[in-house]
């Protein structure tokens, strides 16, 4: 038997399991349970069904002693009703992880759930001792009986995670958040049960004060109290609820406590927020270690918020204690002053002035990039995931870090992800149950993908998200030949480059004819086409293909119009350069590309020929800027006098039939609409016109495919 366990029994592996996740279940450390489990040859691969050994109700000879709590001070008749909202990339197993329970337990409580579709924002039933009689079988139910007639409850959003530091007991730890044992032993009944363990996470009150639990009360921050110090505030534009707390020196519990009739996820510029006063004891708390401050250097990767919540400080508190410095710009060198007197170590972690969220790990993500993002310092991050290896992240490992808003991702840096939920703008005289009717699905499947949205006030203009999912974008269509050519003459009556024709169809690179009956790929306009799968950046996909995010995006016909919205599965079009071409002169097309010339077609217009007669000695111009390649000829044979113009990458115009010697010469740049010659009849010419080619790498093409 490992050390840490005392009694061996079995756990079988359920859909949506991890490794971590039921380690956390059984308040053990992921190391732990690998180390009972030696068969696992990695923590990332165990299977459906496998079975672990795990302690039966064991203690880690390594946690943490508690305070001994006399008996009486545990409540014996308390109920809790526990619930989470689900957050952005949040997974069930992640979310058992979090509150130490199993899949299987919040299966069971939230019968509607679809386990691998949750919707963001919807509310999860964690525990529930109201709707149903406790397990007496259960370690977080035993001698927990709700009491006749009570009606306690306890929501997940009043209560914050705090990570277990080593020497911390329940008593400390209700001082510290200004509860009591028993309140804590409520919140925690596995840690009532098992002991705290260092590295640990447990849940507390918001906000302190809460007086013992016992039957019938009630576990919730309440609002501040008719009479108590408040001032308003109103939102302004680029205001966020963490914003507004940090900028006035308060946690974000403390006015969430002071609002709490608001979802401050969803504020509004105008709107009117209520403030707690400063003069209230409960928003100022004092400074650690009383009045002294000692100097503190700043350090590459620091921010001030890091700083500040790094020694559990305020945004507001760190700048009253520093009134000359900007904190907007902080440099390394700048000293600050920080409260208390210095202490060897690092800093403590911040508790009560910030929130925990999980942060998942992205392509191209380390360390200090993540800590940095999240304001924090790299040594902060590593005291927040004490089980992680910051030196060897895996991309979708789960990270804790602070709550806090952050700036947008740079374009085209998040992964692809799965279709969207489809989405509807409520119309005049619409309800919940006509557009449910409407789209086929009943209004508690809208509820439930809605959860901000009161079914019986939905209002014109809302957005509500609908079941299923949006069509998987696609950016090129299949075409089937319906005669044998020349892959330079297909390519033109479909309206693309040969070499686009090629890059999409490899088949064709090893012959310059296509047979009838050929099934074609033939992208919406100039490119190659992608197929996005799992993982995928733009900006990954761009610099494979030698590109630019800002050149994908800038023609909608490449099937992007949101960088960092990929969807697994969609088409996009990497794309090919095309100069902005005009016509060199202005008629009648006369002769179009790919004529045949002869009877069995085996000689054909190379070019576009436009009819000048009206118009003899005309100017004609450069379709684009280049460079002038040839200009000269005669008066008797082929395209007479001509000038040829390669305007880059691979781009290449010719202009024949020149009314005499053009007035360019070779290697002169020339712009777009800038006279190279004058409408004649030169060479070999039936009257006076202008003979147009034009090339990209060395395939002929019709110009009409690229001409305004």
């Amino acid at each position: 038997m490992a050390p840490g366990s005392a009694v061996a029994d079995t756990y079988e592996v359920q859909p949506g399991d991890s490794l971590s996740a039921i380690a956390a279940t059984l308040g053990l450390t992921p190391d732990l349970l690998h180390a009972l489990n030696p068969s696992v040859t990695s923590p990332d691969l165990i299977y459906v069904g496998q079975r672990l050994t795990v302690p039966d109700a064991g203690v880690p000879d390594t946690a943490v002693p508690i305070t001994t709590v006399p008996e009486t001070t545990v409540p014996t008749t308390e109920a809790i009703r526990l619930t989470h909202t689900v957050q952005s990339g949040q997974s069930l197993s992640e979310i058992a992880g979090l509150y130490g329970v199993s899949v299987a337990d919040l299966v069971n409580l939230n019968p509607s759930l679809i386990p691998n579709a949750l919707p963001v924002g919807v509310e999860l039933v964690i525990r529930d001792d109201l709707s149903a009689p406790p397990d007496p079988t259960s370690s977080a139910d035993a001698d927990r009986a709700l009491a006749p007639g009570s009606t306690p409850r306890l929501d997940g959003r009043n209560v914050i995670p705090y990570l277990v530091q080593p020497g911390d007991t329940f008593s400390t730890l209700a001082d510290r958040f200004g509860t009591t044992v028993a309140t804590l032993l409520t919140l925690n009944p596995r840690a009532a049960d098992d002991g705290l363990r260092a590295g640990a996470v447990i849940f507390a009150p918001r906000s302190g004060g809460a007086p013992p639990i016992s039957s019938g009360d009630d576990v919730t921050v309440t609002p501040p109290p008719s009479g108590a110090a408040t001032r308003p505030y109103t939102v302004l534009p680029g205001d966020t609820a963490s914003g507004i707390a940090l900028e006035v020196g308060i946690t974000l519990a403390q006015l969430r406590a002071a609002n709490p009739d608001l979802n401050l996820n969803l504020i509004y510029v105008g709107q009117t927020l209520l403030l707690p006063s400063a003069a209230d004891p409960a928003v100022t708390p004092a400074s650690p270690g009383g009045s002294a401050t000692h100097p503190y250097t700043v350090v590459a990767g620091d921010s001030a918020i890091g700083i500040a919540l790094a020694h559990r400080l305020t945004l507001a508190q760190l700048q009253a204690l520093n009134p000359e410095r900007d904190l907007n710009t902080v440099y390394v060198g700048h000293t600050l002053q920080l409260p208390g007197p210095r202490q060897d170590g690092t800093p403590a972690l911040p508790d009560l002035a910030v929130e925990l969220t999980s942060y998942t790990v992205l392509p191209g993500d380390n360390a200090t990039t993540i800590a940095a993002i999240h304001q924090i310092t790299l040594d902060a991050l590593a005291k927040l995931n004490p089980q992680a290896n910051l030196d060897l992240l895996q991309i979708g490992a789960i990270l804790t870090v602070p709550d806090i808003d952050l700036p947008p991702p740079p374009p085209g840096t998040v992964p692809a992800g799965p279709p969207p939920f489809p989405r509807y703008t409520v119309q005049t005289g619409d309800t919940l149950s006509a557009i449910a009717e409407k789209f086929g699905t009943q209004v508690a499947a809208l509820e439930q993908l809605n959860p901000d949205i009161d079914p019986n006030l939905i209002a014109l203009g809302d957005e509500l998200r609908l079941p299923g999912t949006v069509p998987i974008p696609v950016a090129s269509r299949t075409v089937v030949t319906e005669q044998t050519d020349g892959l330079t003459y297909v390519a033109a009556r479909l309206g693309v480059l040969p070499h686009t024709l090629i890059a999409n169809n490899p088949s064709l690179a090893d012959s310059d004819w296509i047979s009838a009956g050929t099934p074609l790929r033939v992208p919406d306009r100039e490119g190659v086409v992608v197929q996005v799968t799992a993982g995928d950046t733009l900006a990954v996909i761009a610099a494979q293909y030698g590109t630019t995010v800002e050149a994908i995006l800038r023609d909608p016909r490449s099937g992007v119009t949101d960088a960092n919205a990929l969807i697994i599965g969609q088409e996009l079009i990497v794309p090919v350069s095309v100069p902005p071409f005009i016509w060199p002169a202005s008629g009648d097309i006369s002769d179009g590309f790919g004529l045949c010339r002869t009877s069995d077609c085996g000689v054909r217009h190379h070019g576009l020929d436009i009819a000048l007669h009206f118009n003899p000695g005309g100017a004609v111009v450069a379709i684009a800027g280049g460079e002038v390649t040839f200009a000269g000829g005669t008066f008797c044979c082929g395209l007479g006098f001509y000038v040829e113009i390669d305007h880059g990458n691979g781009w290449l115009s010719r202009y024949g039939h020149l009314a005499n010697q053009p007035p360019v010469a070779v290697g002169q740049r020339v712009g777009r609409g800038e006279t190279i010659g004058f409408a004649g009849t030169t060479g070999f010419s039936t009257g006076i016109h202008l003979h147009l080619e034009m090339e990209h790498n060395g395939w002929l093409l019709d110009a009409t495919n690229y001409l305004p």
